[in-house]
């Protein structure tokens, strides 16, 4: 009965080891799952953060094109109204010299 008792306990040993292994894996995989749910929450964190500054440049990219589309064509404008300024003087300018060549 002595050497039952001396496998049981052996037994009861091995089984006790074999628990404290199993606690310790299953410890180890919260702590990963843990890390793991930390890790995806950041990640999560960062694209929405990333996702609304590339938004937000965008948005203040389209506005700068705009204004310097809108300011462009202000300058267009400006140009051919100084154009035709100039033409409208040399006009003048060749009529009045026609008109002196034709007065002597």
């Amino acid at each position: 009965m002595t050497n039952f008792k001396k496998t049981l306990a052996e037994i009861f040993i091995a089984i006790n080891a074999i628990n404290l292994t199993l606690t310790n894996v299953v410890q180890t995989l919260t702590g990963i799952v843990q890390a793991l749910g930390y890790i995806q929450t950041t990640l999560d964190t960062n694209h929405k953060e990333a996702k609304q500054l590339l938004n937000g440049f965008s948005e203040t990219t389209e506005k700068h094109l705009t204004d310097i589309e809108k300011q462009a064509t202000k300058n267009v404008e400006l140009l051919e109204s100084k154009i035709k300024s100039l033409s409208d003087q040399n006009d003048l300018l060749k009529k009045r010299n026609k008109d002196k060549q034709n007065f002597f």
